[in-house]
C-alpha cells in the first residue's frame, strides 16, 4: 500500500512539475506556475516527503529481511514499527496529493486526470486496515513501554 501510494503521488507530482512552465495562473498579471514561490516550495517539500517515505520503507524492508535471515522471523516490535512506517508513508503521499490539487488547477483535477486518479486512489488506500491510524498509535505505545499489538 505505501509503495503504491508514494508511487502514485510521485507520478502526479512529476506530471504537474513537467507542465508547470506552460501552465499559467493569475488574472491581472498571469505567470507560469513554475515561477510561483508557493509552488516552488511545495515541490521541494513534496519531493523530500516522497523520498523520505520511500527511504523509510526500503530501510524497513531490509531490516525485516535481515531479521528473517538471522532469526527466522520478525518480532512483534519490528512488525509494529514497520506497520507504523507504512501508515506514515501512505499519509505523506496523501499530504502530497492533496497539496497538489489546488496548485494543479481545475484542468489538473478533472475526472480521469492523473492527479484526480491519484487523489482518489490514495485517499482510499488510507482507509486500509494495515495503514490505519491505529498503526501509529501502537508504535507510540511501544515507544512508551506499553503493550502494543502489531495487528491492533
Amino acid at each position: 500500500i505505501p509503495a503504491v501510494a508514494a508511487g502514485a503521488a510521485r507520478r502526479a507530482l512529476d506530471e504537474v512539475v513537467a507542465g508547470a512552465a506552460g501552465s499559467v495562473r493569475g488574472y491581472r498579471s498571469p505567470k507560469p506556475l513554475a515561477d510561483n514561490p508557493a509552488f516552488q516550495r511545495f515541490v521541494g517539500e513534496a519531493d523530500q516527503k516522497l523520498k523520505a517515505a520511500t527511504a523509510l520503507m526500503m530501510a524497513n524492508g531490509e531490516r525485516l529481511m535481515e531479521a528473517v535471515d538471522r532469526q527466522g522471523g520478525t518480532t512483534d516490535a519490528q512488525e509494529v514499527e514497520v506497520r507504523a512506517a507504512a501508515a506514515l508513508a501512505t499519509n505523506l503521499a496523501l499530504e502530497v496529493i492533496t497539496g497538489l490539487v489546488p496548485l494543479a488547477g481545475g484542468s489538473g483535477v478533472r475526472t480521469g486526470s492523473l492527479v484526480e486518479q491519484a487523489l482518489r486512489d490514495i485517499a482510499v488506500m488510507t482507509t486500509h486496515y494495515v495503514v490505519a491510524g491505529s498503526a501509529i498509535e501502537h508504535y507510540g505505545r511501544a515507544l512508551l513501554g506499553l503493550p502494543a499489538d502489531p495487528l491492533g
